[in-house]
């Protein structure tokens, strides 16, 4: 029994054991010995190939590579070349015996003093597409046989100062679309043997000319996709081996100092910047040149380009951007004679400006000629103006110039000077007055109303004040005492009035009568009649009336 039970673990761990081991059916070529194992879906390395020479494992879901794989004890001994791009491996541990290794399109982060160690024999490196954000300045420090290195399509944003340091015999070395904004000079130190660098597709907007100090051997650069505006070419004419500069899709505006200092370049892709002129008199040993999609202005500064480029087809023919009637036209397509240049001239709509204080002052000035000129203004002290640091001059794309809040002290003489890149210019002057601000109509109508309204309420306020006191003193008329009786021998004399009818009014008169003295009785009845006349007057009626009517009108 207890035989039995012996025998049967031993059937149970050679079984496991056997389902630990990993194989696959694989194409494999016994005379070159190579394996092809990839896109079989494989999570391990298989071991029934062991005398592969090369071993083709991309496009697997391999995520860990163990001490064991490639232990060299009996199995991948002879193997050289390794393929592991396209999986997920993020921590290898590699065969050291290796001598090309392919892990692009992996996981890896980054390279670190123990990553590649012992990759003694390694002369090819393929680690493109990955996810490196850091390569450790010790990282690559044993792979003195390495030739090729290809770090593209990571996220290098830069990189250790001597990194490159021990790999004197590296030949290609490739960093393509990664986030290098800078290249020190020190990044190169130790290559040595290097002739071809690929730095396109990154955000390099500077290149140091003490860069290729360090590479003395290069004959390639390519340095496409950037954003370089200056390319330093101070020590180039030192770099006899250079014969190929590759700067397309860049920002250059000036290739006349890489052509006059580079006088090895036999090709030069310079397609798709920012240039307008090529002085083709310093093309040196060039025999290609590139010029695709930049502005060029076919003047007479591009004539001997037009006879060059006929000499020394590009791939792709270039087109002029200017001047306007050469817009649109190969270069090459152009008589002689289309290559013209004229000169500048300052044009103007008006020599004199009068603005109110206070309001902005527009100076406009357009020029003309060929090659295009540029403008600048000068102000009434011959000082160039400028938008910065001024808080009241602005300038437009178009050089117009625009003085916000004109004051005083801003008249006098500005001068638009226009000049083009052959040195000849011209000039256009505008004289700017200001004056101070005058009273509008719609004020001077407004301040009328205002003493019109004023001299009617006057008018009314006089006219009721007349009227209450009038009406005041016919009150207190009509409150006096009755008068006493007369003496028997005094006699009365009283005016009878009398209304005289005139052509417009009447006029009263005067008819004095003489009465005797009248007895109580008749002097009693003489008294109410009196009051009555006081009090039934129409001709105090009408002097009332016509007050109230008179006030009434004036309002």
């Amino acid at each position: 029994m207890t035989s039995f039970v012996f025998l049967l673990l031993i059937g149970v761990s050679t079984r496991m054991c056997q389902s630990s081991v990993c194989s696959a059916q694989c194409n494999y070529d016994h005379m070159s010995g190579r394996a092809d194992c990839s896109s079989r879906n494989l999570d391990c390395i298989p071991v029934n190939y062991p005398d592969s020479l090369v071993m083709d494992l991309s496009h697997n879901n391999i995520s860990v590579l163990e001490s064991g794989d490639f232990d060299g004890n009996n199995r991948f001994n002879r193997l050289v070349e390794l393929h592991l791009d396209y999986n997920n491996i993020a921590d290898p541990d590699w065969a050291e015996s290796l001598q090309i290794l392919y892990a692009d399109d992996n996981m890896l982060a980054n390279l670190s003093s123990t990553t590649l160690r012992g990759f003694v024999s390694l002369t090819e490196l393929h680690l493109a597409n990955n996810r490196l954000l850091f390569v450790s300045p010790t990282s690559l420090s044993q792979l003195t046989m390495l030739r090729s290195l290809y770090l593209d399509g990571n996220a290098l944003t830069s990189l250790s100062g001597g990194v490159f340091l021990n790999l004197a015999k590296l030949i290609q070395l490739s960093i393509t679309n990664n986030q290098l904004s800078v290249l020190h000079p020190d990044y190169f130190i130790g290559l040595d043997s290097l002739e071809r660098l690929y730095l396109a597709g990154n955000r390099l907007f500077y290149v140091h000319s003490e860069m290729f100090r360090h590479i003395p051997r290069l004959i390639r650069v390519d340095l496409s996709q950037n954003e370089l505006d200056v390319y330093d070419t101070t020590n180039c004419s030192r770099h006899t081996s250079l014969q190929k500069v590759l700067l397309a899709h860049n920002l250059l505006r000036d290739i006349s100092n890489l052509l006059g200092h580079c006088t090895s370049l036999t090709r030069l892709d310079v397609s798709f910047n920012q240039i307008q002129m090529v002085p083709v008199n310093s093309t040196g040993a060039l025999s290609r040149l590139e010029l695709e999609g930049n502005p060029l202005q076919c003047d007479c500064r591009l004539t001997g380009l037009r006879d060059w480029l006929l000499n020394n087809p590009p791939s792709t023919l270039p087109r002029c951007q200017g001047p306007p009637k050469n817009s649109g036209t190969v270069v090459t397509d152009l008589d002689i004679h289309d290559f013209s240049c004229h000169p500048p001239k300052a044009v103007i709509d008006k020599n004199n400006l009068t603005v109110t204080n206070g309001q902005t002052a527009t100076l406009s000035c357009t020029a003309t000629g060929i090659p295009a000129p540029n403008i600048t203004w000068l102000d009434p002290k011959g000082t160039i103006i400028s938008d910065e640091g001024q808080d009241r001059f602005v300038i437009s794309s178009d050089t117009t110039v625009f003085i916000v809040s004109v004051e005083r002290s801003d008249q006098g003489m500005y001068t638009c000077l226009v000049q083009n890149t052959l040195g000849e210019m011209d000039t256009a002057e505008i004289i700017l007055t200001v004056t101070e601000p005058k009273s509008t109509g719609i004020a001077g109508t407004l301040v009328t109303a205002v003493v019109i309204t004023m001299f009617v309420t006057l008018v009314v306020t006089l006219s009721v004040i007349t009227l209450v006191i009038y009406l005041c003193r016919l009150c207190d008329k009509k409150a006096q005492p009755a008068r006493p009786a007369a003496s028997g021998d005094a006699s009365v004399a009283f005016h009878n009035r009398e209304a005289a009818e005139t052509d417009r009014a009447y006029v009263n008169e005067t008819v004095e009568v003489d009465h005797d003295v009248l007895s109580d009785h008749e002097q009693d009845v003489v008294d109410g009649y009196d009051t009555a006349l006081d009090t039934e007057n129409p001709m105090e009626y009408a002097e009332a009336y016509e007050a109230v009517t008179v006030g009434a009108m004036a309002w």
